[in-house]
């Protein structure tokens, strides 16, 4: 499968950027750790069609989405009782 990395950073881009906002400082290391889960998911399940990729795709960001949501709370909640 023939992927343009550039398009698919800018489309993690935007999608990084509606839910967290332009303010969030870890913008492009969301986009590098999505890729990253994406390409290894893709080689280890052997995906090669656009659609079930793309899906794989939205799914893997909304994941490392609520991911980083995730661990941001945390890291409030120790900061607040510590």
């Amino acid at each position: 499968m023939n992927i343009d990395l550039d398009r698919l950073r800018l489309k993690l881009r935007f999608k990084i950027v509606y839910h967290l906002g332009l303010t969030c400082p870890d913008t492009d290391r969301l986009i590098e750790e999505t890729l990253r889960r994406f390409f290894l998911d893709e080689r280890s399940s052997g995906l090669n069609r656009v659609p079930e990729s793309a899906t794989l795709l939205n799914s893997i960001c909304r994941q490392t989405i609520l991911d980083y949501q995730n661990h941001r709370l945390v890291c409030a909640v120790r900061s607040a009782f510590n």
